[in-house]
């Protein structure tokens, strides 16, 4: 089942916070799609205030990928949902 990764920024965490930490997220990411471990991942329009989302194939990649992400680890994240979706995909429509 597809797993819903859903990231919070903490209250405190200014954009200059998030960038400092940026090319260590981004570099654990990158590490996932090469070893094609997650299937997309990105912030809502405001992430200070909206968060971001990543899917991943199944619950164990989501969480693997969670406890060792830099945002998480450093605080830049402050709270982590994760769901799984029984949902699908009609690529044929997805741009």
């Amino acid at each position: 089942m597809i797993t819903i990764l859903l990231y919070t920024i903490g209250d405190e965490v200014t954009r200059e916070q998030i960038m400092s930490v940026f090319p260590r997220h981004k570099a654990w990411v990158d590490q996932f799609v090469d070893e094609q471990k997650i299937m997309g991942i990105g912030t809502f329009e405001d992430p200070l205030k909206d968060g971001a989302m990543g899917l991943f194939p199944n619950m164990e990649l989501a969480e693997e990928f969670v406890c060792r992400d830099p945002f998480v680890k450093e605080g830049i994240v402050t709270k982590v949902e994760l769901k799984e979706w029984a949902g699908q995909f009609f690529t044929s429509i997805v741009r």
